[in-house]
C-alpha cells in the first residue's frame, strides 16, 4: 500500500510540474524539494511606456492595471517569499505617457521612470525601439540616470563595439544565471536618422554568438534572453526580428521575456524554451521559477513555469506614489494646459458597435491631422494612421492631453515624391486592413494580421475601398 501511495504522490507531482506554467503564482515553499534544490525566480517588465501612477493622461482618468506603482506592489510580495528574486525589464520603458515630454529634455533632475526604477532595484534595462525615439544624445543622458546596468548585446558602434552591454551574469546560491538583452533590429526604419552612427543586428545570429560565450566562457547554469521583439517577426523573412526563430534556432536558451508586441502570453513552449510576454505599461508582471537540483559540482535544471500578475488585483505602493508625487502633479499640470476650442465633435457617433468610424468613413479629425502635415511639408497627398482607433476631439475646449490623444507617438514627418503607380500600390497596401467581402458577411471586418496603426488614411486624393 506504501508503495501505491508513493507512485500516487509522484504522478501528481509529475502532472504539476507538467501543467504548472501559468496557473497560479508558484511560492517558494512549494517549489524546494530538498536542501540540494534550489529555485531560481525571476520577475519581468516589459513595455512600461513610462506609466509610474496608474493613471491615463491622455484621458484624464484613472488606468486600474497601469503603471510602476502597481508592479512594486507584486515585486514586494514576491520579495516577502524569495528575497533573491531577480527584476528585469525588457524595454520600450522612457516614451509612452505625456510624462515623457515634461522630462525628456530635463537635464537638471533623474528622469523620473528610472528614479523609480532605481528605487525599486532593477537588476537590468534591455534597451526598446522607443528608447531611440529622441536621439542618442537624451537616451545616453537618461542612461547615465541608471544605478542598473543597461543591456542590449545586438546593438554595435560604427567601430564594431557593443552599444550597451551584451548580458549580466547573477550568481545565487552558486547557481549563475545570465540575462542576455536584445532588440527588434528594425529600429533604422523608425529612427533611421538618429541612429545612424548604429547598427542593429539579427537577433537569431546574436543569440547565438552571445548564448555561446554565455555558456562556455561565463559558464553559466541558466540563459534567460530578455528580448524585445515579439514572438512572431514582422520584417525579416527568416524570422530574425522575432522571438520564435530565436527559440527555434537557439535552444540553448531556458527563457525568452519578449516583449514589443504588447501581448499577454503567460508560458508558451517553442522548441523546448519557455517564452512569456507581459503586456504592456505595467498591467502585468512576468514571473519565471527555474527548480535547480545539484548534481557533483554542477546545477541540473529540472523544471521551468510562468506566470503572469495581474496588477488590477492589487494596490498602488504608497512609495512609488510618493516618491514620483511632484513628476506626476507636474505632469497634470502639463496636460491640462489649454491650446483652443473645437466648435463641434471631430468624429460622429459610430453607426456598428465596435467598428471605429474614422477608419470607415471620411472624417474631420483624420483630414485634420492631414492637414496640419500637408501644411508643414507642402505635400500634395497626406497620409496618417489613428493610433487609438476611437481618438476624438469633442466639442469644447482643448487641452494638451486631447492633442496627445489623436497623436500619441513623437513621429518624425517626412515628405518624399511618388509616382501616381507608386501611391495607388501604397493605398492598395493600406487597404489590405480589411478583409474582402465573402457571401454570407454581415458587416465590415478587419485583417487580424494587421496592426490599427498600420492603416493609413489619405488627403488630397479623392477615392473609395470596395
Amino acid at each position: 500500500m506504501k508503495n501505491r501511495v508513493k507512485k500516487l504522490c509522484a504522478l501528481l507531482l509529475a502532472f504539476s510540474m507538467v501543467f504548472g506554467i501559468g496557473l497560479v503564482p508558484p511560492s517558494n515553499a512549494e517549489m524546494v524539494e530538498s536542501p540540494e534544490t534550489v529555485n531560481i525566480t525571476i520577475l519581468g517588465t516589459s513595455d512600461v511606456h513610462a506609466f509610474i501612477y496608474p493613471w491615463e493622461y491622455k484621458l484624464g482618468e484613472e488606468d486600474s492595471d497601469a503603471g510602476l506603482a502597481k508592479v512594486y506592489s507584486v515585486v514586494k510580495e514576491v520579495m516577502d517569499e524569495n528575497p533573491d528574486a531577480i527584476l528585469i525589464d525588457n524595454g520600450d520603458t522612457i516614451q509612452g505617457t505625456e510624462l515623457t515630454d515634461v522630462y525628456k529634455n530635463d537635464d537638471t533632475t533623474v528622469f523620473p521612470i528610472i528614479d523609480v526604477m532605481n528605487y525599486m532595484e532593477y537588476d537590468s534595462w534591455t534597451l526598446g525601439n522607443h528608447e531611440f525615439n529622441y536621439g542618442l544624445d537624451v537616451l545616453e543622458r537618461i542612461m547615465a540616470d541608471a544605478e542598473f546596468p543597461v543591456i542590449a548585446a545586438n546593438v554595435y558602434n560604427d567601430d564594431g563595439s557593443n552599444y550597451v552591454l551584451p548580458y549580466i551574469v547573477k550568481e545565487i546560491n552558486g547557481i549563475k544565471i545570465g540575462i542576455l538583452g536584445m532588440v527588434t533590429p528594425n529600429i533604422p526604419r523608425w529612427d533611421g536618422d538618429k541612429v545612424e552612427n548604429l547598427e542593429f543586428v539579427s537577433l537569431i545570429d546574436d543569440a547565438k554568438k552571445w548564448v555561446k560565450v554565455l555558456r562556455e566562457d561565463e559558464k553559466v547554469d541558466i540563459v534567460i534572453a530578455s528580448l524585445h521583439a515579439g514572438v512572431e517577426p514582422e520584417y525579416w523573412e527568416d524570422g530574425g526580428d522575432g522571438a520564435r526563430a530565436v527559440a527555434e534556432q537557439v535552444p540553448e536558451i531556458d527563457a525568452i521575456l519578449a516583449g514589443h508586441a504588447h501581448e499577454d502570453i503567460e508560458g508558451e513552449l517553442i522548441n523546448g524554451v519557455l517564452i512569456a510576454e507581459p503586456k504592456r505599461y505595467g498591467n502585468r508582471v512576468k514571473r519565471f521559477d527555474f527548480i535547480m537540483e545539484k548534481n557533483g559540482d554542477y546545477w541540473d535544471l529540472k523544471e521551468k513555469t510562468s506566470y503572469n500578475y495581474d496588477t488590477n488585483s492589487y494596490e498602488a505602493a504608497p512609495e512609488i506614489l510618493d516618491l514620483a508625487e511632484e513628476y506626476h502633479q507636474a505632469t497634470l499640470d502639463y496636460v491640462n494646459t489649454p491650446i483652443g476650442e473645437a466648435t463641434g465633435d471631430f468624429v460622429p457617433v459610430g453607426e456598428i458597435m465596435g467598428i471605429p468610424t474614422a477608419q470607415i468613413q471620411d472624417t474631420a479629425l483624420v483630414d485634420f491631422i492631414n492637414k496640419v502635415q500637408m501644411k508643414y511639408t507642402g505635400a500634395d497627398v497626406s497620409l496618417a494612421a489613428l493610433f487609438i482607433s476611437e481618438s476624438n476631439l469633442l466639442e469644447g475646449p482643448l487641452t494638451i492631453k486631447d492633442a496627445a490623444y489623436i497623436y500619441k507617438y513623437d513621429n518624425t514627418l517626412y515628405e518624399t515624391e511618388v509616382t501616381g503607380a507608386e501611391l495607388k500600390s501604397m493605398m492598395e497596401w493600406s487597404a489590405n486592413y480589411f478583409n474582402t467581402y465573402k457571401p454570407g458577411d454581415v458587416t465590415i471586418s478587419f485583417n487580424p494580421d494587421i496592426r490599427g496603426y498600420n492603416y493609413d488614411m489619405f488627403s488630397g486624393v479623392e477615392y473609395d475601398i470596395d
